[in-house]
């Protein structure tokens, strides 16, 4: 099990947030691999970004903290779904645009139990 199917199940899944969070992971993963596979630019993004807080997902759960993320990891997680969303069908497009408004007035942020430090 990776890190990420451990952090779904730990952590995500605890809260409603998480399980929804989850159901559109699911939801959009076949549209979405679609467009990572044609899109290499977009595609090296979501590895990098993924990477990039798997660090500080372990870490949390390892010592049973919250999870913390730099603004810049914010900022890059905000401009992969921007760039996401051009090529995306509408129903994933209102589905980004309403985990980004989540994003940006801090309730996905209390709801899950993340600090954007």
């Amino acid at each position: 099990m990776t890190i990420y199917h451990q952090f779904r199940d730990a952590r995500l899944a605890k809260t409603a947030t998480g399980r929804r969070l989850t159901e559109l992971y699911y939801k959009h993963a076949a549209e979405a691999s679609k467009i990572l596979a044609a899109q290499d630019g977009l595609r090296l993004e979501a590895r990098h970004l993924l990477f990039s807080i798997a660090p500080d997902m372990f870490l949390g759960m390892f010592r049973n903290k919250e999870l913390r993320i730099t603004q810049a990891q914010q900022n890059q997680i905000v401009e992969f779904l921007e760039q996401l969303k051009k090529m995306a069908s509408p129903e994933l497009k209102a589905d980004i645009d309403s985990l980004l408004v989540r994003v940006s007035d801090g309730s996905l942020q209390r709801e899950l139990g993340y600090r954007v430090r």
